[in-house]
């Protein structure tokens, strides 16, 4: 199956993360819809001289972005447009084509989550910052009028790219991160093989009742919990919680949180639902957890015992 290399594009395209003013003034801040990337200031250092600490600065400026990260966007749409097979200069087209939908889309989106009661700003699409392609002379009749458009984003992801140090690695970092936010089902094959030499690794070398083991063994129910693979996910969840009750290393809050949350997700397996639970529990002020098994349903509780004080 095909990567998701056009979806990843469309999911770059759909937010923007502008340059906002915060009461903090030791940090840049760029807020989007759905994140916030806060670039701290530079300080100099104790015994730092002037000039090394003026440099340090100036680099920090060069990889700041102007206003947003508009370009940067850009060259991840435009990049992932080509691994799926097109030409720079047609990803361009692709990109521009994606760009023209999204003022309509974002729009859509406010007014969803407006009846929600929360904030969602529209997404302007200012293509070109300087006056390129802005002309009195009369275009040729060959060139459409979305060509300078098309062409400014292709120069603009161009430049983004060749400025930027380890763009390859960036965009793999940004590819990895959308795919596992999303799971597609090539994913869900390559997880599910890492996760089982994961386990079978933890098993043979720091054996069953390790944390990592522990933990392993838990990853491995969840990811076949949410493939519908319930039988063998209830299984592992089982393992999962011998584990998870036998490891030495694991702190009692840590163990009480994922125990609870083991028994309701197994719960949530028995009955068809592919809905995952990942809890906190706050225990009572001196009792401990204990997990117990009811004979007739054949279920686990939890029970609270309470330690006497002295």
């Amino acid at each position: 199956m095909a990567l998701p290399y056009r979806e990843f594009a469309a999911y770059k395209l759909d937010d923007l993360a502008e340059r906002t003013v915060t009461e903090h003034k030791d940090r840049i801040t760029f807020s989007a819809n759905h994140l916030s990337i806060q670039w701290p200031l530079p300080v100099r250092w104790k015994g730092e001289p002037e000039q090394q600490f003026a440099a340090r600065l100036r680099d920090f400026r060069k990889q700041l972005p102007r206003q947003s990260d508009f370009s940067r966007r850009l060259a991840l749409a435009t990049e992932a447009f080509v691994r799926s097979g097109v030409t720079f200069t047609n990803a361009a087209r692709l990109v521009h084509a994606e760009l023209r939908k999204v003022p309509w889309l974002s729009g859509q989106q406010q007014a969803r989550w407006s009846k929600l009661g929360i904030p969602h700003k529209r997404i302007p699409v200012k293509i070109g910052a300087t006056r390129r392609w802005h002309r009195k002379k009369r275009k040729g009749k060959h060139c459409l009028s979305h060509d300078p458009e098309v062409e400014t984003i292709r120069v603009q992801a161009a430049s983004f790219k060749r400025d930027c140090v380890g763009f390859a690695q960036l965009f793999d970092f940004e590819f990895a991160m959308f795919r596992e936010l999303f799971r597609d089902p090539d994913w869900y094959c390559e997880a599910e093989r890492g996760c089982r030499d994961w386990m079978l690794r933890a098993e043979k070398q720091l054996g069953p009742c390790h944390q990592q083991t522990a933990e392993a063994t838990l990853q491995l129910a969840e990811l076949l919990h949410e493939q519908k693979k319930f039988s063998e996910a209830e299984e592992l969840y089982d393992l999962a919680l011998k584990r998870w009750t036998d490891a030495p290393s694991i702190g009692a809050r840590q163990r009480e949180s994922a125990m609870a949350s083991i028994l309701l997700n197994k719960q949530n397996c028995r009955q068809g639902d592919t809905t995952r639970t990942m809890i906190a529990v706050q225990a009572p002020a001196g009792s401990q957890m204990r997990v117990v098994l009811d004979a007739k349903s054949g279920d686990y509780q939890v029970q609270w015992t309470t330690t006497p004080t002295e």
